[in-house]
């Protein structure tokens, strides 16, 4: 297998050994945030997502930093990355741009994350600038896409990778929704691909019932992060944390 080099996300480690497991806390409110942190931690999943994008009051700062606080106090030590999903990547609410990286910014410059979610999709200059700041701050940057609708080609897939890398990105994602079999080939082959040329820790879903095998089947692939429910999904086709923590033991490479 490929060698990658790997990513710590204090004190997570990415790229190295089986994929990992995060969880999505994706409470409407402060109360709803701490009881989906406790029940959460309970099941000992590797990181916490908290999207920002669920959250009623996101914006008002004060509030954030408030669940902020909450999730800071119970999430026994867990890694957490930050995502605002803007509604044209499947997203609870849609952001201007510059909406978007103030919120980021602020962020970064009030709260004391690990990392933070970064989407490809926009002007170069605002990217970069996020990239900076977040590694003057110690932030690890996971710069993604998600495409709701279909599979892009895996030439495609491989390039969108690549440019998150040459942006900055720490660690590059990408969720794709297959309409066919053949969809889920393509986003695994394009995994296998960018895993051997790229040889930064990636993260790549199929998502929905037909890409399930995705979730699972990342060692082999070369996907070094997964995502697990406990109660509430963020994405189609996520597994309950216990149904696929068992998977991917039984999936284990061992050589």
């Amino acid at each position: 297998m490929e060698k990658v080099e790997s990513v710590k996300i204090c004190p997570l480690e990415l790229g190295a050994g089986m994929p990992k497991i995060g969880v999505p806390i994706t409470g409407k409110s402060i109360s709803e945030i701490f009881k989906q942190v406790k029940k959460a931690c309970s099941k000992k999943p590797d990181l916490l997502e908290w999207r920002l994008d669920f959250f009623d009051d996101v914006e008002d700062f004060n509030q954030i930093k408030a669940a902020f606080k909450q999730i800071s106090t119970n999430n026994d030590d867990l890694p957490l990355l930050i995502t605002f999903r803007t509604k044209s990547e499947g997203g609870e609410r849609q952001f201007t741009a510059p909406h978007y990286f103030l919120l980021l910014k602020e962020v970064l410059n009030n709260l004391s994350v690990n990392a933070i979610d970064l989407e490809l999709f926009h002007e170069q200059a605002n990217l970069r600038s996020i990239v900076s700041l977040a590694h003057q701050k110690g932030v690890k940057v996971v710069m993604s896409n998600h495409d709701f609708e279909k599979t892009p080609a895996k030439n495609e897939l491989i390039s969108r990778l690549t440019k998150m890398f040459e942006l900055g990105a720490d660690v590059a994602k990408i969720a794709v929704m297959p309409n066919s079999s053949g969809d889920v080939l393509t986003l695994l082959s394009a995994t296998s691909e960018a895993k051997s040329q790229l040889a930064k820790p990636i993260i790549t879903m199929s998502m929905g019932e037909l890409g399930k095998i995705s979730r699972v089947s990342g060692q082999l692939f070369g996907s070094s992060l997964t995502f697990a429910s406990v109660d509430e999904t963020s994405a189609p086709g996520q597994v309950p944390i216990d149904e696929l923590r068992k998977m991917l033991q039984e999936l284990a490479i061992t050589k």
